[in-house]
Parts: C-alpha cells; sequence; structure tokens
C-alpha cells in the first residue's frame, strides 16, 4: 500500500486536538467579552445577558494504525508514529485498527484572584 509507513507522531495528534480546542474557547472569549462591550453601550441590548460560548465536556474516538513499533530508547518515553489516514485505515483489518478514547472536561481556573473588596 503507497504511503503506508507516512506517519504522525500520536503526541502530535493529540496535541494538535488539545490545542485546537483551547484556541476555540479562547476565540469564544474574546468575542464574549466584545459582545459584553457592545451590550454596555446599546440601551436597549444593556438589559440583557451577554452570550458567554462554552466548550463542554468532549468525547473523542481516534483510529489510528502503528507505522512501526516504537524504537526502545533507555530510560526514555519511545515517540509513537501513527498514520490517521481513513484511506489507511480502510485497507486493514480490525485487529490492526487501534482506538484511543479521549474524554476532556473542562476546568474553570481564573486569571487573576478575587480580592476581599471584588466580592
Amino acid at each position: 500500500m503507497p504511503g503506508d509507513k507516512e506517519g504522525i507522531s500520536l503526541k502530535a495528534v493529540v496535541g494538535g486536538i488539545l490545542h485546537a480546542l483551547r484556541e476555540a474557547k479562547h476565540l469564544g472569549d474574546l468575542e464574549s467579552a466584545r459582545l459584553l462591550e457592545v451590550y454596555k453601550k446599546e440601551e436597549v441590548l444593556s438589559a440583557f445577558t451577554v452570550p458567554a460560548f462554552t466548550i463542554s465536556e468532549t468525547e473523542l474516538e481516534l483510529r489510528f494504525a502503528l507505522v512501526e513499533p516504537p524504537a526502545e530508547n533507555e530510560g526514555e518515553i519511545p515517540e509513537i508514529s501513527v498514520n490517521i489516514s481513513p484511506e489507511f485505515l480502510k485497507g486493514l483489518e480490525a485487529h490492526q485498527v487501534s482506538l484511543l478514547k479521549l474524554k476532556i472536561s473542562p476546568v474553570n481556573l481564573r486569571a487573576f484572584a478575587e480580592t476581599e473588596s471584588a466580592r
């Protein structure tokens, strides 16, 4: 099968997913902050709540095939190279395809600490 040895690091795939979710949350927060200013200025809108964008718990199933077994490195965590291409995975037997389930839950962290006077 052509390109069967082409792969990507599993940590790059998972890291890319996490980065995309973080960036989506950030963009939603920026839009909420922009809308807050609009709602403050428009008397008609000031009685309404500002839309806030959230990313709730996200579940993801990632199917992949190992491109090659990880090399043995003494004391180091090996790099795992995988292929996630649907065309590649279609050509494999079921036992050759691995499944990784991710459940990502938001954690509410404030960018600043509340002071006594802010409460």
